[in-house]
């Protein structure tokens, strides 16, 4: 039964493409998949709640050592929230929206890689005790903000591990502020564990190797007030 299993999981990599050697696949804006967990978001005192629908993170995933052509999945954000008193910001990232645009990849990348059925484990974790002071005195005085060094802590799969990001920031004509990644955030999948799922799924998707390192560009948007 489990050698059918196995045998069931690598045809439907081939048949539907998800895992083919040498796939280049690009990312389909509106097909992000829907977060199936509904969140009650309440914001602290001083705290803008992010937005949701603005928001959102690319990830860039090398396989086969094809640097040229990596794998681009979107990910949604399940909250969030900033507060430029305290100089402080908390994310979500909901992890069952993994959306590379082709659905077999997406469940395997979902099931198999981030166990996205366990208990908590459905979500990424990013939390900036403080942002820097530079930053956050432009910020406050609406101007600005180039390539500013941050340190944040990013919880994924009960294990915590730090990143650094730089980023820009501003605000638009209407008065939203908004963040972006200057240069992309680099996350070592070793860092939390989760080595042996990767050299799983490399293995039932038929891959050589997928690369430790994912590229992370990230959008946030805060509405304006």
């Amino acid at each position: 039964m489990r050698r059918f299993a196995i045998g069931l999981l690598l045809a439907l990599c081939a048949l539907g493409g998800a895992c083919k050697k040498g796939n280049s696949v690009a990312v389909a804006d509106a097909g992000a998949a829907a977060s199936s967990v509904k969140v009650t978001r309440v914001a602290g005192v001083g705290e803008q709640l992010v937005d949701l629908d603005k928001s959102k993170l690319v990830l860039s995933i090398v396989k086969d050592r094809d640097a040229a052509n990596p794998v681009k999945a979107n990910v949604m954000f399940r909250d969030g929230a900033l507060s430029l008193g305290a100089g402080t910001a908390r994310m979500s990232i909901d992890l069952t929206t993994f959306d590379s645009a082709i659905p077999v990849r997406n469940e395997r990348v979902r099931n198999f890689f981030f166990e996205v059925s366990a208990t908590g484990w459905d979500t990424a974790e990013l939390t900036i005790s403080k942002l820097p002071d530079a930053a956050l005195a432009a910020l406050r005085a609406r101007k600005p903000v180039l390539r500013a060094a941050v340190e944040g802590d990013l919880k994924l799969h009960g294990k915590t591990a730090h990143v650094p990001m730089s980023l820009d920031a501003g605000f638009d004509g209407g008065g939203e502020l908004w963040v972006r990644s200057n240069t992309p955030v680099e996350v070592k999948i070793s860092e939390f564990g989760l080595t042996d799922n990767l050299r799983r799924l490399s293995a039932i998707c038929m891959h050589d190797s997928i690369d430790d390192v994912v590229k992370v560009d990230v959008t946030l948007v805060f509405p304006g007030r």
